[in-house]
């Protein structure tokens, strides 16, 4: 417990154990969702959480994309997130994103689909009352990478939409535990260190970076920085068994020489989904580090 409350004066976040007494949060469900692409034979479909309380003028959008190692996941999987943004009077997009399967890779076809995404909620900015300029995504497990990847490769450029728009990267990236580097973290599997994922490469990737190099550099967030990067809030538990955290200290340590807006945040003795309780010491320092990010990048709702 004193490690928690010497991290949150590390970071310059008041606490309270109060709040920790409450236990989990129940996920928001919504009662809104739209059709936005069909790709695969498969409709891949968005849920709206709207702000719970509103001054009628336009809000700042949230895309929530959720985790499952690139194979498996929800929608609503970041219901938890959503009550946050909404209570803050943000307007959430719980949003879906084809799946990697035996058969199919999709570690184009994701990022692609959430740049769809993108577009069609900017062109739809009136039916749900948002600023499109002021986009944020959220993400967290591979969900964070797919966020990360979205917002890198728009700036490259082999990110598209698949309506044919060209879309701008987002205003701001929050990623929660991000695998930056599959590649790093295939190797560290092999010597034992973290989850067996073979399963998910196979399928996202096709097999391993011996066998398909070009597909894990493609995806290996590190090499993809020279086009800059939008304003980025990385948050990470220390002794994480399922990503490679050394890899994204290094990360950090590389945007950070490069002078590059990104902000890290770690947490001591944090598993994968540290946060999965926001009303505990961790989950308050996230959720501190978060609203202090947005206010920093003025991307507060006035």
């Amino acid at each position: 417990m004193q490690i928690m409350l010497n991290t949150a004066s590390k970071y310059d976040v008041k606490v309270s154990l109060l709040p920790t007494l409450k236990g989990y949060v129940t996920p928001l469900k919504s009662k809104e969702t739209y059709h936005y692409l069909t790709i695969y034979n498969e409709r891949q479909l968005f849920d709206v959480y709207r702000p719970k309380v509103g001054s009628g003028k336009p809000t700042i959008p949230v895309i929530l994309v959720h985790g499952g190692a690139f194979i498996e996941g929800e929608k609503d999987q970041l219901g938890y997130a959503a009550n946050w943004f909404t209570e803050k009077g943000y307007t959430s997009f719980g949003i879906e994103y084809p799946l990697a399967k035996k058969n199919r890779q999709t570690y184009e076809s994701a990022v692609n689909s959430i740049a769809t995404c993108m577009s069609f909620i900017r062109k739809n900015a009136k039916k749900f009352n948002i600023d499109a300029s002021k986009l944020v995504l959220v993400g967290g497990s591979a969900g964070a990478a797919l966020v990360m990847q979205t917002d890198l490769g728009l700036r490259e450029g082999y990110v598209k939409s698949y309506d044919a728009t060209e879309v701008s990267p987002p205003a701001s990236v929050i990623a929660l535990y991000p695998p930056v580097s599959l590649s790093d973290l295939y190797y560290k599997m092999k010597q034992g260190k973290t989850v067996d994922l073979n399963e998910p490469m196979n399928k996202y990737l096709g097999g391993d970076p011996n066998r398909f190099p070009d597909r894990f550099k493609r995806v290996n967030l590190i090499d993809h920085l020279n086009n800059g990067i939008s304003p980025t809030l990385i948050l990470t538990g220390e002794i994480d068994h399922v990503v490679n955290v050394e890899a994204i200290r290094r990360f950090a340590e590389k945007t950070e020489k490069m002078k590059l807006p990104v902000t890290y945040v770690e947490i001591p003795y944090g598993e994968h989904v540290y946060d999965a309780n926001p009303n505990s010491i961790a989950g308050q320092i996230t959720w501190s580090k978060i609203t202090a990010f947005l206010k920093n990048n003025h991307l507060e709702n006035q």
